[in-house]
């Protein structure tokens, strides 16, 4: 039933954010935004900054500014004549070639070029360049004409090759690269209804895949960790573990083993330091056993031992020692248990409410995709563009 309710909530939030298919200018280009760069081998920075500033007024304008570099776009400069004037005053007049192009920063794939041809005059030859450059002008029919002709050509991309996309996800996915592939399939664009369909029921699968792997990694370790006698470190593992894999019960079960060892290791310590009339060891030790773990009462019956046998002053003294440790460890176990008892919290509430817990899951989903796309080579290490000057 948990799994039902997860893949509904996965569904319809999807399909909610398909039913805007009425496509203004802000819905079908969303997963289209445009991030601009210039190349520094290529251009120095006074020109470049010009030419960021022209291209990011026209993507803001168009509605299509973006945080990250997956859809990026970058000029070119040809410089096609420099020539003197002739006479007492020489003037320069340099002539340039302006090219701007819009291409996938994944697939190295170039969607729309457009270009303008301007000229500068100054008496010196390299603010004749300067000012050729800032009469470009992007924000006009031209520069709209240069982005839908971008959009359009993503659009028939993902229509045309859209098998293709799915199976290189599920590719993905096979070697385990689930943020490449749910990055792939959450990226098609909504306006490809039938595409975008797909590659969220494709989606939904891989990100499930995904919390079963992860949930298998995470209780590997938590039992290599506790081969290796490290029974905190195994606990945070198999604490991060969610109900909504299969896997969550053995790694309750294996959490469970993990308690009861450390509660049989704590209440071993603490008889040892009795036996010893070490008192205030053994009020440590019996403070590190829950008052839920299975070895509790055997606790409880050292604990009434100790006391009986202590006199007035060292009773008040292990009282003293018991409490301060006491209140060491419940510090301890909270800070330890916090994030388990939220996602218990967070069970119980979806039990009991339904769906919009879930969708805070599928939220988490969907921003494995946004993340790996922030995650791609910032503009700054974008070399592959040099190679098509």
């Amino acid at each position: 039933m948990k799994k039902i309710l997860f893949l509904f909530a996965f569904c319809l939030m999807f399909t909610n954010s398909n039913t805007q298919n009425t496509l203004g200018k802000s819905d079908d280009l969303q997963r289209i935004a445009i991030k601009p760069y210039y190349s520094k081998s290529k251009i120095n920075s006074k020109e470049g900054n010009v030419l960021l500033t022209k291209m990011n007024k026209l993507i803001s304008e168009e509605g299509l500014s973006s945080t990250h570099s997956r859809y990026i776009m970058w000029p070119r400069i040809d410089e096609l004549s420099s020539e003197a004037t002739t006479g007492a005053s020489v003037m320069y007049v340099t002539e340039l070639d302006v090219s701007f192009y819009i291409a996938d920063n994944v697939t190295q794939t170039v969607y729309s070029s457009t270009s303008f041809t301007v000229k500068g005059v100054d008496r010196k030859r390299d603010k004749s360049r300067f000012k050729a450059i800032k009469k470009v002008k992007l924000t006009n029919d031209q520069g709209t004409e240069f982005l839908t002709e971008a959009k359009n050509r993503v659009i028939e991309f993902y229509n045309s090759k859209c098998d293709f996309i799915l199976k290189e996800a599920q590719s993905k996915a096979l070697r385990k690269e689930y943020d490449a592939a749910i990055f792939e399939l959450t990226s098609i664009p909504e306006i490809c209804k039938d595409c975008f369909m797909r590659g969220q029921n494709l989606a939904i699968q891989v990100f499930q895949d995904k919390m079963e792997n992860e949930c298998m990694t995470l209780v590997a370790n938590a039992k290599a960790a506790k081969a290796k006698d490290n029974y905190e470190l195994a606990a945070t593992y198999l604490a991060s573990i969610l109900p909504d894999v299969s896997c969550y019960t053995d790694a309750q079960k294996l959490l469970k083993e993990i308690e009861d060892h450390r509660c049989a290791i704590s209440l071993g310590k603490a008889k040892g330091a009795w036996s010893n009339m070490n008192a205030v060891g053994a009020a440590k030790y019996l403070s590190e056993i829950s008052t839920d773990s299975n070895c509790a009462k055997d606790a409880e019956s050292l604990n009434n031992e100790i006391r009986k046998k202590l006199k007035e002053d060292a009773d008040k003294e292990w009282a003293l020692a018991y409490e301060k440790y006491n209140r060491e460890q419940v510090m301890k176990e909270k800070n330890q248990e916090h994030g388990m008892d939220m996602d218990h919290r967070n069970m119980d509430y979806k039990e009991n409410q339904g769906f919009e817990l879930e969708k805070r899951s599928i939220d988490a989903a969907r921003a494995i995709g946004v993340a790996f796309g922030e995650n791609q080579p910032p503009p700054a290490e974008i070399n592959w563009i040099d190679n098509r000057y």
